[in-house]
């Protein structure tokens, strides 16, 4: 439990990252008379950053939007949608997906006897992958569409589950981490532009915040059943399991967009200013509604 705990916390800034693996990795243990590396020092240096960060308050300043008024309704239309539910559950399955990363990363490279500075190296090459990823997402976006986007995104999970299934040696993982790196940056860009489209910008935050609500459901939930399926069914056939329904919601997701009729449209919904927003009236509202019905 421990070891999870520290991998989740080595997605934390660099300087945490370089500094728990060297010392976990110099600092040793003796566990029910066997060696271990010191994975404990993580907990006190995390402790140490979290008080550190406390101390940035009173330098934040915080602006909160009171002339803006939400449309409970249009949130509702958007929230019913059957194309919005069926993003909302790719969004908790990107979610599902991530949690291995995440949580179970650390926990299957240590088990193919990687040392806490291999660890280390796996989290640090992961920020700027993903952030490159992250940048380079608006121009696959602009190519061909968020929703293609997000095709691409599952067949990268796909691909890295299915290596990731066969790969013993922690060289290997690290390689196939990028994929998963790319696959999230890929996705989160593409879901957060596309239901960023669903409604009006007063609306947006809380459309928005569901949208982040199912992805973090997804993460947790992902964590735990990936947990009890390892116990149950072993690694290969856990890692196996989840390249197969990755690859079911990819085939799924694209006869939806071979044959729905009016998919193309959701891409194209207009966003409202802020003047806009301000200014709208109620039949406005009610013909944006109609819309997305």
């Amino acid at each position: 439990m421990g070891l999870i705990t520290c991998g989740h916390m080595l997605e934390h800034p660099c300087t945490l990252i370089v500094v728990s693996a060297i010392i976990a990795w110099r600092v040793r243990i003796k566990i029910c008379g066997l060696d271990g590396y010191g994975y404990f020092a993580s907990f006190l240096i995390a402790s140490f950053f979290f008080l550190l960060s406390l101390l940035s308050l009173p330098f934040f300043k915080f602006k909160y939007e009171t002339d803006r008024t939400i449309n409970w309704m249009e949130i509702k239309s958007v929230v019913l949608n059957g194309h919005y539910i069926y993003m909302y559950i790719l969004t908790f399955h990107l979610g599902a997906c991530v949690a291995f990363q995440v949580f179970w990363e650390f926990w299957y490279l240590d088990g193919l006897q990687a040392s806490p500075l291999v660890m280390g190296a796996a989290a640090l090459i992961r920020r700027p992958v993903l952030a490159a990823f992250l940048f380079t997402s608006c121009y696959v976006i602009e190519r061909i569409g968020e929703l293609n986007t997000v095709c691409v995104s599952l067949l990268l999970f796909t691909v890295a589950f299915f290596a990731l299934s066969f790969s013993r040696v922690y060289w290997y993982v690290l390689a196939v981490d990028t994929l998963h790196s790319a696959g999230y940056g890929l996705a989160k860009s593409a879901f957060t532009l596309h239901f960023s489209k669903a409604g009006s910008k007063a609306s947006s935050g809380v459309i928005l915040g569901f949208e982040s609500m199912c992805f973090i459901l997804g993460v947790d939930c992902g964590a735990t059943f990936i947990g009890l399926l390892f116990h149950a069914i072993g690694v290969r056939s856990t890692l196996l399991l989840y390249a197969g329904m990755t690859a079911i919601m990819l085939a799924i997701f694209l006869c939806y967009l071979k044959f729905s009729k009016h998919v193309n449209e959701y891409e194209k919904l207009p966003v409202d200013s802020d003047d806009d927003v301000d200014n709208s009236n109620a039949n406005d509202d009610n013909k944006h509604i109609n819309n997305l019905k």
